[in-house]
C-alpha cells in the first residue's frame, strides 16, 4: 500500500510500488514480493499511466549480500525490459528524502512552480 501518492497534470509519483503491478511478463522471484521504493509515472489521460522512472534507496546490504544483489539485478532487468530508468540512491541520503521529494513534486506540478497553489 502506498504511503503517499502525488498526482500532477504530467506525472504521478507513488511509493512502495509492487513489481507485479508493472511487470506481468517475466517470471522472476520478485513477482509477488518485490517492490520499488518509488516510481514516477507519466499521465496519458483517462487514467492511463506509464512508468518512466524508478528510484531505489540502497543500504550497505545492496553491496555486500549476494541475495540482495541478485534482486537488484532482477529489478534492473525489469526496468530495462519495460523501457524506463532506475536510479539507485545510497540510503545515507535518505535523510534528505523530504528535500528530494519536494524537488520531484515541484518539477512535475506546474502550479507549484508558478505559485498558483
Amino acid at each position: 500500500m502506498n504511503k503517499f501518492q502525488f498526482t500532477g497534470d504530467r506525472a504521478c509519483i507513488k511509493d512502495y510500488v509492487f513489481i507485479d503491478t508493472i511487470d506481468t511478463l517475466s517470471n522472476t522471484g520478485l513477482f509477488y514480493t518485490g517492490r520499488f521504493d518509488f516510481v514516477v509515472y507519466e499521465n496519458f489521460g483517462r487514467g492511463e499511466q506509464l512508468p518512466i522512472l524508478a528510484i531505489e534507496l540502497d543500504g550497505k546490504e545492496h553491496y555486500t549480500e549476494e541475495a540482495v544483489r541478485e534482486r537488484d539485478r532482477e529489478k534492473n532487468a525489469i526496468c530495462e525490459m519495460h523501457g524506463f530508468s532506475l536510479i539507485r540512491v545510497d540510503n545515507t541520503y535518505a535523510r534528505r528524502y523530504h528535500y528530494i521529494k519536494q524537488i520531484l513534486f515541484d518539477y512535475f506540478d506546474p502550479d507549484r512552480r508558478s505559485g498558483k497553489r
